[in-house]
């Protein structure tokens, strides 16, 4: 390595102070210019300088740690810091607004001038990272013409000069060291007019799972894998070459391979190509669009060993002859059959729960659903009567690679007739099993079969979403990603019809303009007259697009009225934004409310939305009071973010299905519970005037039936919320969001106290004001990112008032239906039935001894009546009671009160109106509901119960019960 070498650009003497010895002879033969290599943090290390390098690259400063005795043991050294592509992209990104930043290194090496363990060292256990150059600009970035990939950071650093030569910059202004390097060649780099991304990966293997991709937009964009020259003959090179450009052509780059490879160099780099006088042209003059063809890898062979031979479609097995002179071995066919597993699919969920897979956003691949089974595909191939490869894949359970092929189909296999039809299926041997399963091994696919739809975890760390048969990322759809989706119409009929049509466009500004005009449209045709309050546009578009959110959704939307009053009309339009087709929703919805309670969990725990259609009364009573729980009951899991613990058959526990969706509730009745009503919002179709103009309503039908513009904002909005993952990751994005829904629920606290009500469903309310309105920020912040004009952001921002003028109206309602409420409703119904009774004075009816002149008086006979009593025939008897007695009236000067009794009043009441007291629902909680809302009048004193607490009883002379005065009870005027 003397500065003699023919064609040297940079002598090591060029290197000045900061980088000496052999350190700078490496740089110079690598045809590494000074300015590049100061300015990407290199410099060389001896003792007086030992503690700052051992900080920089991430060796510590405790002199008895094991990172710091390891690179003590190695110096003389050169220092080479990595700068993380997303770091170095985000700093480039706030210094173009101002910001004055420096990318911070992420990982560090050295590379010893007398190495004894390694060309290049780390600190043990230190993570390797997807490095660029820490002085590359933003626009490199965010609109490169090119990539170019390099196998170590030298070689990218000598490709990044000779780029930068192809380019005029002149060898006297990269020869610049010292202090402002790092500034000087960003100026030099912004200063071009191409831009070339040169990205170096610490070995050909240290690229996968790198959460820096997601920073790098590939769609479109040449990129060149420059490995070394070794790759047409080194078979592990060869494979890491191929599974990388796999990887980049998933994302949709453009793919070529350079050869940097010299005569008389066994091993050549980029470094050593451009080392020996080449320019940056002729390494471009080297790339070609595939791969060289796949080197065979080295192995020695034992009888008895097995194998499958793709070119024959045969199963083999190696022996060996002996005629006692020469020992010869040969591989002889033993069935007409070969066979490899193309791919094994795990099966994959998680939930919002602390510290789960989708909260942390990083997919662990030993954590597996078992309640579902590992699925396996098993390609086959035989030879034909004519020659041909007939090839066929088989579908089953992971059991089939512990089976006998020959028993597959005990097995449930799915076995199509491209390989049934081989004559020696059913026939293979033992061994057979064994040599499928070595055949190709490092080309098995490992896929994970998501078992849910919405954000699913990624090995990268940046979550994708999962929508019908869509995996969605940064760069659109993916394909071949690993991640696929497994909640299918086998597993829940009708998702089949969800998905994501990502936006196309060839530039950013299209992309853009295009997403303008679609916000505007939906938004203007959802709040043009669609509904004739726009609080009700605003909560579908709030709840279609709170999914995107990546928390746990709280929410649920009930419409209800008579048919034909808009409810599965309203709701159709929240299912246009997931829909896979124009119009995939509106001849079906994707779900019933007369589905059972277990499939109602399943389903909510699988699905980012689902609707629950028609809940109609039926004259079945029980079939009535089973639907109208299973529904309540999935309110209150939605909203709790809780769900029912079962066991499997053979009594294991199985998975918690923790709703993960938004739900929407169609039904001709409200509920009757008033605690599930609290959890929800809900919207009276049958209201006068619910629905807006027909050619409002006709112009929503119309877009969503020949568009999937709406489906299209959700899949921008699913990319803009990954893009802000991308940049800081999955966690603090998250912690934004949750942030924001606190800051929500405090307006909404406020908003609602004006509203009156107790602080119980308030909070209740409040929650899913705030919950909703972080669907409204979605478009909110799509539209700003989209760069709508601030006259629209302004119309764009009433969406939130009108959301909390939606659950305003609800929590106005809810504050008039307790279960105080519900039970005076029941126990009026009792009486008036005939159910129950009230007493009166010695057993008489209860207005028999009314005071002369009192204003009811001339009503005491329909009072009786509606307290449980008839007249009748009998004249010693004129009236009798119906039903068991429930309580006894007394007086309060002139005010008639009945004092129910506090058991058998509510067991009554329970048994007739299950509706309005369901099961489970407790008299003590009731009885205070009565008195917290002031339907007990406080004539007498409470007395208190053995825990303190105020008894709902007082006591009358010798009666004591729950006191109503009857005007209370009847709903009648006191004063007649």
């Amino acid at each position: 390595m003397s500065d003699s070498v023919s064609g040297v650009l940079f002598p090591a003497a060029a290197f000045g102070p900061g980088i000496t010895g052999l350190d700078a002879m490496k740089l110079s033969a690598s045809a590494v210019a000074p300015l590049v290599a100061y300015a990407s943090g290199m410099f060389s290390v001896d003792e007086t300088n030992l503690a700052t390098a051992a900080q920089v690259l991430g060796a510590g400063t405790d002199r008895r740690s094991k990172g710091f005795k390891s690179l003590r043991s190695d110096l003389p050294a050169l220092a080479m810091p990595w700068y993380p592509l997303d770091r170095v992209a985000a700093a480039a990104t706030q210094m173009t607004q101002g910001a004055q930043v420096e990318p911070q290194a992420g990982f560090g090496q050295w590379r010893p001038a007398n190495p004894t363990a390694g060309k290049y060292m780390m600190v043990a256990g230190a993570n390797s990272v997807l490095g660029v150059h820490p002085s590359t600009p933003s626009t490199f970035f965010a609109a490169p013409d090119a990539v170019l990939i390099a196998e170590g950071q030298i070689k990218a650093l000598s490709a990044l000069t000779a780029w930068l030569v192809e380019q005029g910059v002149s060898i006297s202004d990269l020869s610049e060291t010292g202090e402002g390097s790092r500034v000087r060649l960003r100026s030099v780099m912004e200063s071009l007019d191409a831009r070339l991304l040169v990205v170096c990966i610490i070995g050909v293997h240290n690229w996968s799972g790198m959460p820096e991709w997601h920073a790098l937009r590939l769609k479109n964009l040449p990129v060149t894998v420059a490995f070394d020259g070794d790759t047409a003959t080194n078979r592990q090179v060869w494979d890491a070459a191929s599974k990388l450009a796999a990887f980049l052509e998933s994302r949709h780059a453009v793919v070529s391979f350079a050869d940097p490879s010299l005569d008389g160099v066994s091993k050549a780099g980029v470094d050593d190509f451009f080392g020996a006088g080449k320019s940056f042209a002729d390494l471009m003059d080297t790339t070609k669009d595939d791969l060289p063809d796949k080197p065979e890898a080295e192995v020695e062979f034992h009888p008895g060993d097995v194998r499958m031979n793709d070119d024959d479609a045969t199963f083999e097995e190696y022996h060996v002859s002996d005629d006692g002179y020469t020992s010869r071995g040969s591989w002889v066919p033993k069935a007409g059959m070969a066979g490899r597993l193309l791919s094994e699919s795990n099966p994959k969920s998680s939930d919002w729960s602390p510290g789960s897979e989708l909260v942390e956003g990083k997919l662990d691949p030993s954590l597996i659903d078992e309640n579902e089974p590992v699925r396996v595909q098993i390609e086959t191939s035989w030879q034909s009567h004519d020659g041909s490869i007939v090839k066929g894949v088989v579908n089953g359970n992971d059991d089939l690679l512990s089976e006998n092929p020959n028993r597959w189909h005990l097995r449930k296999a799915v076995i199509p007739t491209t390989v049934s039809k081989c004559p020696d299926w059913g026939n293979l041997p033992g061994a057979w099993l064994k040599a499928m399963k070595l055949h190709r091994a490092g080309e098995t696919i490992t896929n994970y079969l998501w078992m849910q739809m919405g954000w699913v975890p990624t090995v990268s760390g940046l979550p994708v979403f999962v929508a019908g048969e869509t995996v969605l990322g940064i760069e659109g759809r993916l394909i071949g990603s690993g991640t696929v989706p497994g909640c299918t119409n086998r597993v829940i009929p009708g998702t089949s019809k969800f998905g994501l049509a990502p936006i196309e466009a060839d530039t950013d500004e299209q992309y853009r303009a295009y997403l303008r005009a679609s916000i505007q449209t939906v938004f203007e045709t959802y709040t043009g007259g669609a509904w004739g309050n726009q609080s009700v546009a605003a909560t579908v578009i709030a709840a279609a697009l709170r999914p995107v959110v990546p928390i746990r959704p709280k929410t649920t939307i009930l419409f209800y009225g008579p048919p034909r009053g808009g409810k599965s009309w309203s709701a159709k339009a929240i299912m246009a934004f997931w829909q896979s087709d124009p119009g995939a929703f509106q001849d079906t919805l994707p779900g019933g409310a007369s589905d059972t309670k277990y499939s109602l969990e399943d389903v909510v725990a699988r699905v980012p939305i689902w609707v629950a259609d028609d809940l109609a009364p039926s004259s079945d009573a029980r079939k009535n009071e089973r639907e109208e729980s299973s529904i309540e009951a999935i309110i209150r899991s939605v909203f709790n973010g809780t769900s029912t613990r079962r066991r499997t058959a053979d009594g294991g526990r199985r998975r918690v299905d923790v709703p993960l969706a938004v739900l929407v509730v169609t039904a001709e009745n409200p509920l009757t519970s008033s605690s599930v009503m609290e959890r929800c919002v809900a919207f009276d179709t049958g209201a006068r005037g619910f629905l807006g103009t027909e050619d409002a309503t006709d112009a929503l039908v119309e877009l969503n039936t020949t568009t999937l513009t709406a489906n299209e904002i959700t899949a921008a909005a699913v990319q803009m919320v990954q893009r802000a993952a991308a940049e800081q990751g999955w966690k603090k994005a998250n912690r934004e969001w949750a942030e924001l829904f606190d800051m929500h629920r405090d307006a909404a606290t406020s908003f609602l106290r004006r509203n009156g009500g107790t602080e119980g469903t308030l909070t209740r309310h409040a929650d899913i004001a705030a919950d909703l309105m972080l669907g409204g920020d979605v478009l909110e912040m799509l539209a700003e990112w989209a760069g709508c004009d601030e006259a629209f952001l302004d119309r764009l921002g009433k969406l939130q008032h009108w959301i909390l003028e939606a659950v305003g109206a609800n929590y106005g309602q809810a504050a008039t239906v307790t279960p105080g409420e519900n039970l005076l409703t029941a126990l009026r119904g009792v009486l008036e039935s005939g159910t129950g009774h009230i007493l009166g004075q010695d057993g008489k009816p209860p207005m028999a001894d009314m005071p002369s002149g009192h204003p009811l008086r001339g009503k005491a006979s329909i009072i009786n009546e509606r307290l449980g009593w008839r007249a009748s025939s009998d004249e010693k008897r004129p009236w009798e009671p119906r039903g068991a007695s429930i309580g006894r009236l007394v007086w309060h000067g002139q005010t008639p009160v009945v004092l129910m009794n506090h058991t058998a009043a509510f067991d009554v009441a329970q048994r007739a109106y299950r509706g309005l007291l369901p099961p489970g629902t407790k008299a003590s909680s009731v009885w205070a509901s009565a008195w917290g809302t002031g339907l007990c009048p406080d004539f007498w004193k409470r007395r208190l119960g053995r825990g303190g607490e105020l008894r709902p009883m007082v006591r009358v002379r010798d009666f004591e019960g729950v006191p109503f005065k009857v005007a209370t009870l009847l709903d009648l005027d006191e004063n007649g």
